[in-house]
């Protein structure tokens, strides 16, 4: 398992092509987790809940996680009554996995 986390570590931190970017409604796009971290903390909640069922298969496809992809999906179908409360908690989800994963690449 730890090499798997490692594998998954080294694809989520690392750039994807420009073209499989995660792209936001504003113009902006992602390119790793790190991107996409940076991208929700900075985002209006509006924007971030705009995207809410684009997260879980980008982040699996292109990013190669699909641990995280089913929390952000999880997360997703709930109904967002606060699209702040959305953001935060998106915001902690890939937080978290962030730092787990930059732990196994050093």
């Amino acid at each position: 398992m730890a090499k798997n986390l490692q594998t998954v570590a080294r694809r989520a931190l690392t750039p994807c092509a420009g073209d499989e970017a995660f792209r936001f409604a504003d113009g902006t796009s992602a390119r790793d987790l790190g991107d996409l971290h940076h991208a929700v903390g900075a985002k209006s909640g509006h924007l971030v809940a705009h995207h809410r069922i684009d997260y879980a298969p980008w982040v699996e496809r292109i990013l190669g996680d699909p641990a995280l992809s089913r929390r952000i999906e999880r997360l997703a179908r709930r109904p967002v009554r606060d699209v702040e409360a959305f953001r935060h908690e998106l915001l902690f989800l890939l937080g978290d996995r962030l730092g787990k994963l930059r732990e196994r690449v050093l």
